[in-house]
């Protein structure tokens, strides 16, 4: 599950998503499997080429880059090594 921030005053509807929002990001996150191996099994937001925050919860770490004053991130749970491997391709 991914979702990408995007702090906002217009009304929800008004809002149509960017498709091309978060496409960097979820790059990066799906080529440093190993680096992102610490944060298995916790909610990680990257921004950019790095990881903004993290915590167990979604909701943490949501409330953590808003505190910070970011409000444009990818916010994705890392999976563990069992899940990973229950979506490798053979």
């Amino acid at each position: 599950m991914a979702i990408r921030l995007r702090r906002n005053s217009t009304p929800r509807s008004a809002i149509l998503p960017d498709p091309a929002a978060g496409i960097a990001e979820l790059r990066w996150f799906e080529s440093h499997v190993e680096q992102l191996e610490a944060y298995a099994g916790t909610y990680v937001a990257i921004l950019g080429e790095s990881v903004a925050a993290s915590a167990p919860n979604i909701r943490a770490v949501h409330d953590e880059l808003l505190a910070r004053g970011i409000n444009d991130a990818l916010i994705v749970r890392v999976p563990t090594g069992a899940e990973r491997e229950q979506y490798l391709i053979a």
